[in-house]
């Protein structure tokens, strides 16, 4: 290797190429400092800091290099996993500075043999329990189980016994960041016929699978050959898949009196005790700490700040799956995918997992004890419903961005306007603006459910196999081709399970029911993943009967199911004439 070599795929600089020889640069300090090696611009790429982080070569392996957080306000993440201390970065690697900031791609040219393109996670043990598009219920840590929360986010979280999982894992964004990054060095240099290689066994392998998902879709039409009426697996694929979307999103919480982002406030890591000396309330050595304030009937919320200096942005980027209802560009999701400031939010990074209680006006709370409160992060805040006395008034979520992707089109539909959301199931209905006619779905509103029914789901989860093209560009005034994945749907099939009511009022002398997960219907379909939440639940009939949303999992025993929401629950949203309105 001679010399580092840095992409730039997001910020004022995007589209940019700059290069470092080794023997003149063994470390590159990223910010808007002048004195930086990489030097971003001040106003444009406000979110990076001064001195924001540091790229070195590994002092103990002179083949390795290592990334390093600077203190920086808005974080460092790498493949989009916050970075904490000292971490280990590989060829093809992506590098944020902070939150929604520019995106570097790491790379080594010549690359040694012995560095591979795998991109890694940079997750502990603890937070390798989920992805970001699904709902799961976790155990709180110590044992007690939190109350349950159904179809909060669109991150399939695992039940680690210890702690929440980090949002926006994206295991399958890691799984396609290997690929992107194997396609981006075909259209972009054509140098080394070694990548070219790489490549062609890795189009080889996605051409083996999707060779293996025909075929499993071939035995489920043949298994469900003897029925007597009804579609097949396959028919039902043929006749929605360009009705099925895919769906990105962002948005983060503002405080609606002055329109401010809202951070969660982090606190110094040091108390005074009862005898007057300074000690830490973490003993693993962080400089701050999560703060956390009780808002009465021991519910806990995050402490929240305008300051963006001494806090964590708090807002979510994920992506989901939706389907079109109206030819004229109606859709419907999940609520968690359209409005997740309207959701249970789960998205702690690792130092918010576990914080410190404090008092409206930031005096840390000590027990008993004279020992600081430790807490943790609350399974049950919805942002948007924020009761808590550290800033009076009222919140609300602000799309940054929500994008619409067709089967096979890599250019989105873009939309900024508030989608339409369900007070009672976690169902959204947006609209995109198109001059065609939209393929839609057929939807059964009042559809009658039984356990044993054969149903299939279609989505976009991000651990199934990704294609991707290169998008090469004729405008003098963008450069260099662009990489991009072609929108795909996953089709998997099962049947209902159990169909759970979420309340019973007494009736013929019975007592009363009561669920926690209100009425849903649970499914034997385990072939999901992050990105499902918001597909089709479809009966052989081939209509809409229901909406993914979430998935319960207990990994030390190995038992999983799925839910999805009745479709009668959209009936609010797309109007009191659903007939005239899917017209």
């Amino acid at each position: 290797m001679e010399r580092i070599v840095l992409r730039h795929l997001k910020g004022s600089k995007a589209g940019q190429t700059e290069e470092f020889r080794l023997d003149q640069h063994k470390e590159l300090v990223f910010g808007r400092e002048a004195g930086a090696t990489v030097k971003f611009d001040p106003d444009r790429d406000d979110v990076v800091g001064r001195m924001h982080a540091r790229l070195a070569l590994d002092p103990k392996d002179g083949l390795k290099f290592e990334l390093v957080d600077l203190n920086s306000r808005n974080g460092t993440f790498l493949n989009r996993q916050r970075v904490t201390g000292t971490i280990a970065i590989a060829p093809g690697d992506v590098i944020q500075l902070g939150a929604g900031g520019p995106e570097i791609q790491f790379d080594l040219e010549p690359r040694p043999a012995n560095l591979v393109k795998s991109t890694r996670l940079a997750m502990s043990g603890a937070e390798m329990a989920g992805s970001a598009a699904t709902r799961t219920e976790t155990p709180a840590p110590g044992g007690e189980a939190p109350k349950s929360t159904v179809g909060k986010a669109t991150v399939e979280r695992m039940m680690t016994g210890v702690q929440k999982e980090s949002r926006r894992n994206m295991a399958g964004v890691g799984i396609a960041a290997v690929v992107l990054v194997a396609a981006a060095a075909i259209w972009q240099t054509n140098r080394a016929d070694t990548v070219i290689g790489e490549v062609q066994d890795s189009t080889q392998a996605a051409l083996a699978e999707q060779r293996r998902i025909s075929d499993s879709l071939a035995k489920l039409a043949g298994d469900t050959k003897d029925r007597v009426a009804g579609f097949t697996s396959a028919e039902v694929f043929d006749r929605y898949n360009k009705a099925v979307v895919a769906i990105q999103f962002g948005w983060h919480l503002t405080y609606t009196r002055t329109g401010e982002q809202v951070y969660h406030r982090y606190v110094n890591n040091s108390y005074k005790d009862a005898q007057g000396n300074t000690r830490p309330i973490m003993l693993d050595g962080r400089a701050v700490v999560a703060a956390f304030v009780s808002v009465g009937n021991n519910k806990l919320e995050p402490a929240l700040t305008l300051d963006g200096n001494s806090g964590w942005p708090i807002g979510i980027e994920g992506t989901g799956t939706g389907f079109v209802v109206t030819n004229d560009g109606f859709i419907l999701t999940n609520r968690h995918v359209g409005s997740g400031w309207r959701s249970t939010y789960d998205n702690w990074n690792q130092l918010q997992v576990q914080g410190v209680l404090i008092t409206n006006d930031g005096r840390i709370i000590l027990d008993g004890n004279n020992q600081p409160v430790i807490v943790y992060a609350p399974g049950d805040w919805v942002p948007s419903e924020t009761g808590g006395a550290s800033l009076q008034g009222g919140f609300e979520g602000r799309l940054d961005y929500l994008n619409v992707f067709f089967r096979g089109n890599t250019t989105p539909f873009r939309t900024n306007d508030q989608p339409r959301v369900s007070d009672r199931a976690d169902v959204a209905l947006l609209k995109i603006a198109s001059a065609s006619n939209l393929p839609k779905v057929d939807l059964d509103l009042d559809a009658k459910v039984e356990p044993g029914m054969r149903v299939a789901l279609m989505g976009y989860p991000g651990i199934s196999a990704a294609t991707y093209t290169g998008v090469a560009s004729k405008d003098a005034f963008k450069k260099g081709p662009e990489v991009r994945e072609v929108p795909d749907p996953t089709l998997t099939s099962g049947q209902i399970s159990k169909v759970v009511t979420g309340r019973s009022l007494t009736l013929d002398g019975k007592d009363p029911t009561y669920s926690p997960w209100g009425d849903v219907y649970q499914l034997d379909i385990l072939a999901t993943g992050s990105g499902n939440s918001g597909g089709p639940l479809i009966n052989e009939q081939g209509k809409v009967i229901g909406i993914f949303f979430a998935s319960r999992a207990r990994p030390e025993s190995g038992e999983r199911v799925t839910f999805a929401v009745p479709i009668r629950f959209a009936k609010e949203l797309i109007g009191i004439d659903e007939n005239a309105a899917l017209r």
